[in-house]
Protein backbone atom coordinates (compact mmCIF):
# COMPACT_ATOMS: atom_id res chain seq x y z
CA UNK A 1 0.00 0.00 0.00
CA UNK A 2 1.61 3.37 -0.97
CA UNK A 3 1.52 6.45 0.92
CA UNK A 4 0.84 8.45 -2.10
CA UNK A 5 -1.48 8.14 -5.13
CA UNK A 6 -0.93 9.79 -8.51
CA UNK A 7 -4.38 10.76 -9.48
CA UNK A 8 -3.53 11.94 -13.23
CA UNK A 9 -0.66 14.20 -14.54
CA UNK A 10 -2.13 17.09 -12.76
CA UNK A 11 -2.36 15.85 -9.09
CA UNK A 12 -1.95 13.61 -6.40
CA UNK A 13 -3.40 12.40 -2.92
CA UNK A 14 -1.14 12.21 0.01
CA UNK A 15 -1.28 13.13 3.60
CA UNK A 16 -1.70 16.67 4.57
CA UNK A 17 1.21 18.24 6.74
CA UNK A 18 -2.07 19.04 9.26
CA UNK A 19 -2.57 15.14 10.52
CA UNK A 20 -5.80 16.62 11.46
CA UNK A 21 -6.75 16.99 7.62
CA UNK A 22 -6.13 13.33 6.67
CA UNK A 23 -5.80 13.14 2.95
CA UNK A 24 -5.82 16.11 0.78
CA UNK A 25 -5.05 16.48 -3.23
CA UNK A 26 -1.71 18.54 -3.77
CA UNK A 27 -0.85 19.82 -7.15
CA UNK A 28 2.16 17.86 -8.60
CA UNK A 29 3.07 20.86 -10.85
CA UNK A 30 2.24 24.38 -11.62
CA UNK A 31 -1.99 24.69 -12.41
CA UNK A 32 -2.61 27.16 -14.37
CA UNK A 33 -5.73 29.54 -13.94
CA UNK A 34 -8.46 27.98 -16.55
CA UNK A 35 -6.82 24.53 -16.47
CA UNK A 36 -8.98 21.28 -16.31
CA UNK A 37 -7.71 19.81 -13.43
CA UNK A 38 -9.18 16.65 -13.32
CA UNK A 39 -12.21 14.74 -14.54
CA UNK A 40 -13.36 11.47 -12.70
CA UNK A 41 -15.86 8.70 -13.01
CA UNK A 42 -16.85 6.85 -9.68
CA UNK A 43 -15.26 3.67 -8.43
CA UNK A 44 -18.28 2.32 -7.12
CA UNK A 45 -21.93 3.20 -7.42
CA UNK A 46 -24.91 1.92 -5.71
CA UNK A 47 -28.72 3.14 -4.37
CA UNK A 48 -27.51 4.24 -0.98
CA UNK A 49 -23.87 5.09 0.94
CA UNK A 50 -25.33 1.47 3.58
CA UNK A 51 -26.20 -0.66 -0.01
CA UNK A 52 -22.18 0.49 -0.83
CA UNK A 53 -20.87 -0.46 2.36
CA UNK A 54 -22.50 -3.60 2.35
CA UNK A 55 -21.56 -4.43 -1.18
CA UNK A 56 -17.79 -2.87 -1.33
CA UNK A 57 -16.34 -6.36 -0.57
CA UNK A 58 -17.69 -7.51 -3.53
CA UNK A 59 -16.85 -4.20 -5.92
CA UNK A 60 -13.69 -4.34 -4.09
CA UNK A 61 -12.58 -7.14 -7.07
CA UNK A 62 -13.84 -5.37 -10.37
CA UNK A 63 -11.80 -1.83 -10.34
CA UNK A 64 -8.52 -2.33 -11.97
CA UNK A 65 -5.14 -2.38 -9.68
CA UNK A 66 -4.73 1.64 -9.51
CA UNK A 67 -8.28 1.80 -8.58
CA UNK A 68 -7.77 -0.81 -5.68
CA UNK A 69 -4.90 1.06 -4.82
CA UNK A 70 -6.61 4.64 -4.79
CA UNK A 71 -9.83 2.89 -3.02
CA UNK A 72 -7.22 1.25 0.17
CA UNK A 73 -5.83 4.87 0.04
CA UNK A 74 -8.64 6.57 1.18
CA UNK A 75 -9.75 7.65 5.12
CA UNK A 76 -10.66 4.61 7.30
CA UNK A 77 -11.30 6.24 10.58
CA UNK A 78 -8.86 8.14 13.12
CA UNK A 79 -8.44 4.41 14.70
CA UNK A 80 -6.97 3.50 11.32
CA UNK A 81 -3.93 1.67 11.77
CA UNK A 82 -2.50 1.14 8.31
CA UNK A 83 -0.63 4.04 8.32
CA UNK A 84 1.58 2.81 10.95
CA UNK A 85 2.53 -0.47 9.53
CA UNK A 86 5.38 -1.10 7.28
CA UNK A 87 5.24 -1.73 3.63
CA UNK A 88 4.66 -5.24 2.28
CA UNK A 89 2.00 -8.13 2.50
CA UNK A 90 0.70 -7.94 6.14
CA UNK A 91 -0.66 -3.90 5.42
CA UNK A 92 -1.69 -5.00 1.85
CA UNK A 93 -3.90 -7.52 3.33
CA UNK A 94 -5.05 -5.37 6.45
CA UNK A 95 -6.09 -2.32 3.74
CA UNK A 96 -8.15 -4.86 2.33
CA UNK A 97 -10.30 -6.65 4.89
CA UNK A 98 -13.91 -5.73 5.25
CA UNK A 99 -14.80 -3.74 7.91
CA UNK A 100 -11.83 -1.22 6.82
CA UNK A 101 -13.52 -0.88 3.16
CA UNK A 102 -16.93 -0.69 4.67
CA UNK A 103 -15.46 2.67 7.14
CA UNK A 104 -14.10 4.07 3.91
CA UNK A 105 -17.39 3.58 2.08
CA UNK A 106 -19.18 5.31 4.64
CA UNK A 107 -16.90 8.04 5.38
CA UNK A 108 -15.38 8.88 1.82
CA UNK A 109 -18.63 8.23 -0.57
CA UNK A 110 -20.99 11.00 -1.42
CA UNK A 111 -25.13 10.31 -1.65
CA UNK A 112 -27.85 12.22 -3.24
CA UNK A 113 -30.91 11.82 -2.05
CA UNK A 114 -33.05 9.86 -5.35
CA UNK A 115 -29.74 9.52 -7.51
CA UNK A 116 -27.64 7.37 -5.46
CA UNK A 117 -24.47 6.65 -4.12
CA UNK A 118 -20.74 7.39 -5.48
CA UNK A 119 -17.05 6.72 -4.46
CA UNK A 120 -14.26 8.20 -6.30
CA UNK A 121 -10.03 8.76 -5.22
CA UNK A 122 -10.17 12.53 -6.19
CA UNK A 123 -13.55 13.48 -5.06
CA UNK A 124 -13.18 11.91 -1.39
CA UNK A 125 -9.90 13.80 -1.48
CA UNK A 126 -11.08 16.94 -2.03
CA UNK A 127 -14.46 16.32 -0.06
CA UNK A 128 -17.20 16.90 -2.22
CA UNK A 129 -18.45 15.61 -5.31
CA UNK A 130 -21.23 13.18 -7.05
CA UNK A 131 -20.97 10.58 -10.17
CA UNK A 132 -18.56 12.34 -12.75
CA UNK A 133 -16.91 15.55 -11.33
CA UNK A 134 -14.29 18.09 -13.23
CA UNK A 135 -12.43 20.38 -11.10
CA UNK A 136 -11.10 23.60 -12.83
CA UNK A 137 -8.40 25.83 -11.66
CA UNK A 138 -9.92 29.36 -10.73
CA UNK A 139 -6.03 30.51 -9.94
CA UNK A 140 -2.68 29.39 -10.44
CA UNK A 141 -2.05 27.08 -8.36
CA UNK A 142 1.73 26.41 -6.79
CA UNK A 143 3.88 22.78 -7.60
CA UNK A 144 3.13 21.23 -3.71
CA UNK A 145 0.69 23.09 -2.66
CA UNK A 146 -2.73 21.37 -1.57
CA UNK A 147 -6.18 21.91 -4.17
CA UNK A 148 -8.66 22.49 -2.39
CA UNK A 149 -12.93 23.46 -3.16
CA UNK A 150 -15.29 26.03 -1.11
CA UNK A 151 -18.48 23.63 -0.14
CA UNK A 152 -20.95 25.93 -0.69
CA UNK A 153 -22.12 28.11 -3.71
CA UNK A 154 -24.51 29.99 -1.53
CA UNK A 155 -24.18 33.00 0.41
CA UNK A 156 -23.20 31.45 3.89
CA UNK A 157 -20.61 34.63 4.13
CA UNK A 158 -23.16 37.23 3.60
CA UNK A 159 -24.62 38.91 6.34
CA UNK A 160 -28.14 38.25 7.32
CA UNK A 161 -28.81 42.12 6.30
CA UNK A 162 -27.34 41.12 2.79
CA UNK A 163 -28.75 37.66 2.16
CA UNK A 164 -32.26 39.41 2.54
CA UNK A 165 -31.72 42.39 0.25
CA UNK A 166 -29.89 40.02 -2.43
CA UNK A 167 -33.48 38.24 -2.13
CA UNK A 168 -35.19 40.91 -2.66
CA UNK A 169 -33.44 42.34 -5.80
CA UNK A 170 -33.61 38.79 -7.03
CA UNK A 171 -37.35 39.11 -6.23
CA UNK A 172 -37.72 42.63 -8.68
CA UNK A 173 -35.73 40.79 -11.43
CA UNK A 174 -37.99 37.95 -11.20
CA UNK A 175 -41.01 39.96 -11.44
CA UNK A 176 -39.16 42.23 -14.58
CA UNK A 177 -38.71 39.08 -16.41
CA UNK A 178 -42.73 37.83 -16.30
CA UNK A 179 -43.81 40.80 -17.55
CA UNK A 180 -44.45 40.21 -21.44
CA UNK A 181 -43.31 43.88 -22.99
CA UNK A 182 -41.25 45.95 -20.73
CA UNK A 183 -40.97 49.39 -21.64
CA UNK A 184 -37.66 51.10 -21.87
CA UNK A 185 -38.05 51.99 -18.27
CA UNK A 186 -38.30 49.10 -16.98
CA UNK A 187 -35.96 47.57 -18.58
CA UNK A 188 -33.41 50.03 -17.28
CA UNK A 189 -34.64 49.74 -13.84
CA UNK A 190 -33.98 46.21 -14.12
CA UNK A 191 -30.59 46.75 -15.39
CA UNK A 192 -29.83 49.34 -11.96
CA UNK A 193 -31.49 46.44 -9.95
CA UNK A 194 -29.07 43.45 -11.86
CA UNK A 195 -25.85 45.95 -11.29
CA UNK A 196 -26.66 46.14 -7.34
CA UNK A 197 -26.73 42.04 -7.01
CA UNK A 198 -23.80 41.80 -8.92
CA UNK A 199 -21.72 44.12 -6.79
CA UNK A 200 -22.90 42.43 -3.95
CA UNK A 201 -21.38 39.30 -5.20
CA UNK A 202 -18.36 41.13 -5.79
CA UNK A 203 -18.44 42.38 -2.51
CA UNK A 204 -18.62 38.98 -0.81
CA UNK A 205 -16.11 37.57 -3.24
CA UNK A 206 -18.81 34.96 -4.71
CA UNK A 207 -17.62 34.95 -8.27
CA UNK A 208 -20.06 32.06 -9.62
CA UNK A 209 -22.06 31.43 -12.31
CA UNK A 210 -25.36 33.62 -10.84
CA UNK A 211 -22.92 36.03 -11.44
CA UNK A 212 -22.74 35.33 -15.04
CA UNK A 213 -26.03 34.99 -16.00
CA UNK A 214 -26.69 38.64 -14.48
CA UNK A 215 -24.01 40.31 -16.80
CA UNK A 216 -25.37 38.13 -19.82
CA UNK A 217 -28.77 39.32 -18.84
CA UNK A 218 -27.94 43.37 -18.78
CA UNK A 219 -25.81 42.35 -21.75
CA UNK A 220 -28.92 41.44 -23.25
CA UNK A 221 -31.00 44.04 -21.81
CA UNK A 222 -28.59 46.59 -23.03
CA UNK A 223 -29.31 45.09 -26.64
CA UNK A 224 -32.84 45.95 -26.42
CA UNK A 225 -32.02 49.29 -25.71
CA UNK A 226 -29.55 50.02 -28.31
CA UNK A 227 -26.34 49.85 -25.87
CA UNK A 228 -24.15 47.85 -28.21
CA UNK A 229 -20.94 48.71 -26.30
CA UNK A 230 -21.84 48.06 -22.93
CA UNK A 231 -23.59 44.71 -24.26
CA UNK A 232 -20.40 43.71 -26.10
CA UNK A 233 -18.57 44.28 -22.68
CA UNK A 234 -21.01 43.18 -20.26
CA UNK A 235 -20.98 39.71 -22.19
CA UNK A 236 -17.19 39.06 -21.87
CA UNK A 237 -17.30 39.85 -18.74
CA UNK A 238 -19.66 37.26 -18.22
CA UNK A 239 -18.06 34.66 -20.99
CA UNK A 240 -14.82 34.83 -18.45
CA UNK A 241 -16.56 33.98 -15.34
CA UNK A 242 -18.56 31.15 -17.06
CA UNK A 243 -15.17 29.96 -18.39
CA UNK A 244 -13.82 30.54 -14.99
CA UNK A 245 -16.20 28.18 -12.85
CA UNK A 246 -16.86 25.53 -15.72
CA UNK A 247 -14.11 25.56 -17.64
CA UNK A 248 -12.55 26.83 -21.15
CA UNK A 249 -12.59 23.58 -22.50
CA UNK A 250 -16.76 23.46 -21.85
CA UNK A 251 -18.84 23.17 -25.16
CA UNK A 252 -20.96 26.06 -24.43
CA UNK A 253 -17.57 28.22 -23.89
CA UNK A 254 -15.86 26.91 -27.04
CA UNK A 255 -18.64 27.81 -28.92
CA UNK A 256 -18.61 31.43 -27.75
CA UNK A 257 -14.93 31.79 -28.95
Amino acid sequence: MESSYQLNWNVEIRQCEDGLKGLGLFASHRLTKGLKIMSEEPLVIDETREDLAAFIPQEFQSPSEAGKRALVLMYAGYRDPIALLPAGAVKDFHAGRTRRLQAIARLNSFEGIGIGCALSPGSAAINHAFNSVTLHALRDIQAGEEVTISYFQDYGRASEVRRSYMKSLREQLTRYHEAESPSPEEIQEAISVSRELVKIMEDEGLLGLEMALCLAEQSRMFTVLGGSESAERLNRQSMIIRRLCIGFDHPSCMLSR
